[in-house]
């Protein structure tokens, strides 16, 4: 089978070749004949009439058709060349893309931060404060702002901040939603500077604790809002997530704790998120904080599971009840067989150990598809459901 397949193409192509020259034989011969059947009916007009007829009509049909074969090469030829002009232009606007990203992703790793000054070799200092100096600028650019430090406190203390929240819907069963909880600044809603770009500044200022205390205190002020409403409506499962800075805090679950009980409201509706790569360089902190948490009622999550492979041993001192499977992985399940089978391996140990799976960046229907063959218990990302102010969202 595997040589009769060439032999035919072979054949094929010879065929299509010597087509235009069989036709030319085809013609003449056709032209031969009528002029033999001219002359042995001893010129007779009436014969010579109806013979000369279907020449003409012969010869008209093949003019026809070889005109028919030229118009449809040149549409052909138009329809490949307006392709090949779009994909010129698809392949320079996606370089211009990469172009674009490259750069602002190199800005935005000048604002994650640095090292503190007792963690950093000596001789290296001068390199840190030049550093800043250049965080500085680019906050500047991004904010407007002259000094970010004061700039965020005074948002701090003024509640300059509003609560948006993203819905984690899950895939089978009866299972209640859940929903991540975002911050931004009141000026981000007004389109005066790009959503999320104050985090690096408050990373890089170690404000981060403070934030995560103003969203946990306002959730719940929020809940029990909602609570006092209407006392039957099952209160929402809220994710909050936790910095490094925070992780490490000794006296974060404590301000969970007086929270709740100032509100007199249950910690089950609250679930904290921890960075997968937080809780590697944080190991010790990040099973003492969540321990605590746990204490106080509340649940734990695992953020951007299976990004790198010392995941699963993250899972042996965490009292997790929820890991997201990282996004790079999800995004790639339909077109990657290794990234499919990672996720089905992370979803197998999850379930066997009594912790639920929640599938990040979700964003068509054919990968939700798939994650619901593979048996993941949740979806989260645009192809469920945008950030909203936390006020418009109204799942039970």
């Amino acid at each position: 089978m595997a040589e009769s397949r060439p032999a035919k193409s072979r054949g094929h192509r010879l065929f299509r070749a010597a087509l235009p020259y069989l036709t030319a034989l085809s013609a003449l011969a056709l032209v031969a004949l009528l002029i033999a059947a001219i002359y042995f009916t001893l010129l007779d007009l009436e014969w010579i009439a109806f013979l000369a007829g279907i020449l003409f009509a012969a010869i008209l049909a093949m003019v026809s058709q070889s005109s028919h074969a030229q118009w449809v090469i040149v549409r052909r030829s138009a329809q490949l060349a307006r392709v090949r002009e779009s994909l010129a232009r698809e392949t320079w606007r996606r370089k211009r893309a990469e172009e674009a990203l490259e750069a602002a992703n190199s800005e935005l790793e000048l604002l994650r931060p640095q090292p503190h000054a007792a963690a950093v070799p000596q001789g290296a200092a001068a390199a840190q404060a030049e550093q800043s100096l250049y965080v500085e600028s680019i906050a500047e650019q991004l904010t407007g702002w002259t000094s970010a430090a004061d700039r965020l406190n005074a948002a701090l203390q003024n509640d300059e901040f509003c609560l948006f929240g993203q819905v984690i819907a899950p895939l089978a069963g009866e299972a209640r939603p859940l929903c991540e909880i975002l911050i931004r600044l009141i000026e981000e809603e007004q389109n005066l500077m790009p959503p999320g770009a104050f985090l690096p500044l408050a990373e890089e200022y170690g404000l981060m604790p403070s934030l995560d205390r103003w969203v946990v205190r306002n959730v719940i002020a929020w809940q029990a809002k909602r609570r006092r409403a209407d006392p039957d409506r099952t209160a929402m499962l809220c994710c909050i997530n936790l910095s490094a800075a925070t992780i490490a805090d000794p006296d974060f679950a404590a301000h969970v704790r007086e929270q709740l009980s100032i509100a007199d409201f249950s910690g089950a509706s609250l679930c904290f998120e921890l960075g997968e790569g937080d809780v590697a360089a944080h190991a010790g902190a990040a099973a003492r904080q969540s321990a605590l948490l746990k204490e106080a009622g509340c649940r734990i999550a695992l953020s951007g599971f299976g990004h790198n492979t010392v995941s699963l041993e993250v899972l042996k001192n965490l009292p997790v009840d929820y890991i997201k499977i990282d996004g790079t992985v999800v995004l790639n399940i339909l077109r990657d067989q290794v990234e499919l089978a990672k996720a089905t391996a992370i979803n197998r140990v999850a379930h066997a150990v009594g912790i639920k799976t929640i599938a990040e960046f979700v964003e068509s229907d054919q990968i939700l598809a798939r994650l619901r063959e593979i048996g993941i218990d949740y979806a989260q990302g645009f192809g469920i459901s945008r950030p909203l102010p936390l006020n418009e969202i109204t799942f039970q």
